[in-house]
């Protein structure tokens, strides 16, 4: 056998030797494709449930109502709907000044400004789609209602959050909005509130 021959037949096992030694530093340092690297579950707020849908968890008041989700024009009650979302025909004001609600498996539409963010270790596309002041009756003073969605593209999943700044409107709260997408995580299993 030629220097040439040796040297060709070595090259393939030590490729393979090569990859397989990548491969299992990647396994024990928890990088695999399409996930994060490290998750994370953020502390829940007192008070607050975790509710979860498709591997996702996301935290909010524990007197916030869970319910399939249903064609709606607005939540009366501070809800959290839980998807698919789907395609709606109903007439409904462009802008809900009602209670606040959560949709996990809502239909994307960014709609406004987005930003790469990592939620908790999962890489999401965080979009503002609309942050309005408002006069509400309720309170009688102006209130900013915040309408945001989150795309987690390794879970094939959209989450819509909608939240005013203000206690007088059901379910909300300064910065009620992104406190809640801060709350997104990864969960290994169903988390019943």
């Amino acid at each position: 056998m030629s220097v040439q021959e040796t040297v060709n037949t070595r090259r393939p096992a030590v490729r393979r030797a090569l990859a397989l030694f990548v491969f299992s530093l990647l396994m024990l340092t928890g990088c695999t494709p399409g996930h994060p690297t490290r998750l994370e579950t953020p502390a829940r707020p007192a008070g607050w449930k975790t509710v979860t849908y498709h591997g996702i968890g996301i935290d909010v008041p524990r007197q916030w109502t869970v319910q399939r989700w249903v064609p709606n024009c607005g939540a009366d009650t501070p809800t959290v709907y839980i998807g698919p979302e789907g395609v709606s025909d109903l007439n409904c004001p462009a802008f809900s000044t009602g209670a606040a609600e959560v949709v996990l498996g809502a239909l994307h539409r960014t709609l406004g400004p987005s930003r790469s963010a990592t939620l908790n270790g999962i890489s999401t596309t965080v979009s503002t789609m609309q942050q309005q002041e408002v006069f509400h009756g309720t309170c009688g003073c102006s209130v900013v209602i915040t309408s945001l969605e989150v795309a987690v593209p390794s879970y094939r999943l959209s989450i819509y959050v909608h939240a005013g700044d203000n206690p007088s409107l059901p379910g909300g709260g300064p910065g009620r909005a992104d406190q809640i997408v801060h709350t997104i995580h990864a969960v290994t299993r169903t988390v019943h509130p």
